[in-house]
């Protein structure tokens, strides 16, 4: 039943209010990890579940270390909850740029507000009429917290009732919290999470995160706050799962030429306990396997090669270095091809040579774009900017296929499978004096200013002897593709730009460029936040 004062649902304009709302692509289903096997983390799946029910207090804080498998607890959470019809509102953030909109806090808001209008008939039909009223027009350029109260505090307030007379009341799954950005953005989001207590009584909130100094701030004071860690979960039932992870993994794998051979027990015991109870090691080692097949060998011996360098490493970094190592200093296929009698021996002792040149450089541009882009690229986008080759960026990124995901065809983002990979990347540099090249300290990408420049001078020196290619819109008018590299440059270049540390070439390109059209630039930039379209006829799409 809608409370006495709410008006009823509008005729006109309905759908369309809500679909205006901007939102992330976070919902726990557009996960692409696997959420945990249903005989596996039983233990601290039912200690959740049960304190949803006993509601000691509204927070249920899941915690653990990274790569323990927060994200697929609380993903099965999620899962278990929507099909009891509980499951409010999901957010699984993911700063690898694997999903839209989900490495900020930005869309926080209006996601939630979307995902509770699915969930209650009652608060869609309030939501709707606040977001036609007249005086809510510009509701998504207030600030944050003003937007949270205004979309999902106040019109959830106004009809409390309705969920008062569940039995079990409804839930919010946020996980990942620490993956929403820098340091500032975090503090900010807690702020956000602290506006959840003003729901209705009835609703509970599970917070899955690192626990960061941030987080802790907020959720440890408040009181009689159930607390469940990954890192206490009893070995034989992590072991199980990754043995699961790792059998269904193999198993998923595609062979050039079939086998029917399968690991021993022994062998996949020990391949198990190599990944020291980290089922994001499980998932790095199967793609190691997957690469090696990639390259020629069998899965018998691309299995024992994994495992027998699972064998000699100590910890997930040692992991991520063996695979730049074997990737950047000898070539995958060279190194196996002359070392498969001993992989691990040779692998973890051949430390002193140092990356060609070329190798070097490659690997640093685009690895670096990868990092440093502010939305995520694709390897056609990435080629156009940095002036290389798809050939020459699929060739240096297949060797490190198992922390990278690279789409096989079309122009989809480029992103690493987990955030730990992306972290170790940019922090302080593991190993010896030859791999501190892997590492990046210019998290800014001042180093892609150079090239941006370029792609808009050379598209503005170019406009005048091409021909525009028009796009129809529908209404009789036609408009330009933008290409995306174009696009890119027109919306990031001050982002990347670094002028204390700038050369003579950057000097000489920015000065060409500011002799141009900067006026139009500026005005590309602010239309492609948009839309890659604009209707002026100023830009050339070749190259």
């Amino acid at each position: 039943m809608l409370p006495p004062t709410c008006p009823y649902r509008p005729s006109i304009g309905y759908s369309d209010a809500l679909s205006k709302l901007p939102v992330a692509n976070a919902g726990y289903m557009s996960v692409t990890k696997e959420q945990c096997y249903e005989t596996t983390r039983t233990g601290i799946h039912h200690s959740i579940m049960s304190s949803f029910n006993t509601r000691t207090s509204r927070v249920v804080w899941l915690q653990g270390s990274p790569g323990t498998g927060k994200t697929a607890i609380a993903k099965r959470i999620a899962d278990s909850l929507a099909n009891d019809k509980r499951l409010a509102a999901s957010f699984f953030w993911d700063k690898t740029g694997g999903r839209a909109n989900t490495d900020s806090i930005e869309f926080f808001p209006s996601t939630l507000a979307s995902q509770l209008a699915t969930f209650s008939q009652d608060y869609e039909m309030l939501l709707v009429n606040c977001l036609l009223d007249r005086s809510s027009r510009n509701i998504l350029m207030l600030p944050l917290e003003k937007r949270m109260e205004t979309l999902v505090i106040q019109p959830m307030s106004s009809i409390t009732q309705a969920f008062s007379l569940a039995e079990r009341g409804p839930v919010v799954v946020l996980d990942g919290l620490d993956e929403c950005g820098s340091r500032d953005a975090l503090v900010k989001l807690m702020d956000l999470v602290l506006l959840l207590d003003m729901l209705p009584p009835e609703f509970m909130i599970l917070v899955s995160a690192r626990p960061e100094p941030e987080i802790r701030a907020v959720l440890e004071p408040l009181h009689d706050i159930p607390r469940m860690y990954t890192d206490q979960i009893s070995e034989d039932d992590t072991n199980n799962t990754i043995r699961l992870m790792v059998e269904r993994g193999l198993g998923g794998i595609r062979q050039p030429r079939r086998s029917d051979w399968v690991p021993s027990g022994d062998d996949l015991r020990v391949f198990v306990t190599t990944c020291r109870g980290l089922p994001v090691l499980a998932e790095i080692r199967v793609r190691e396997v997957s690469v090696l097949i990639s390259h020629g060998l069998t899965l018998r011996d691309a299995f024992h090669i994994v495992k027998e360098d699972g064998m000699m490493s100590r910890s997930l970094k040692d992991d991520y270095l063996r695979i730049l190592r074997r990737a950047y200093r000898d070539g995958v296929v060279a190194y196996y091809a002359s070392n498969s009698s001993e992989p691990a021996r040779s692998a973890m002792s051949n430390t002193e040579s140092a990356i060609s040149p070329y190798v070097l450089r490659t690997y640093r541009d685009v690895v670096g774009a990868v990092i440093t882009a502010q939305e995520p690229l694709g390897v056609e986008t990435i080629s156009r900017i940095l002036a290389i080759s798809e050939e020459t960026i699929r060739a240096a990124l297949d060797p490190i296929g198992s922390i990278i995901n690279v789409p096989a065809s079309g122009d989809g983002p480029v992103r690493f499978y987990h955030a730990t990979a992306k972290e170790f990347l940019t922090g302080p540099p593991h190993g010896d004096e030859n791999d501190r090249d892997f590492f990046f300290s210019d998290k800014k990408g001042a180093f892609l200013a150079l090239a941006l420049l370029k792609v808009l001078n050379y598209n503005l020196k170019q406009n005048v002897a091409n021909t525009p290619n028009l796009i129809p819109l529908g209404d009789g008018s036609r408009v330009k593709e933008i290409p995306k590299h174009v696009a890119y440059a027109a919306n990031y270049l001050p982002t990347h730009l670094d002028l204390s540390s700038a050369s003579e070439e950057l000097w000489g390109e920015l000065r060409l460029f500011l002799t141009t059209k900067l006026l139009f630039w500026l005005e590309l930039g602010h239309q492609t936040q948009v839309s890659t379209h604009i209707t002026s006829s100023d830009i050339c799409t070749d190259n």
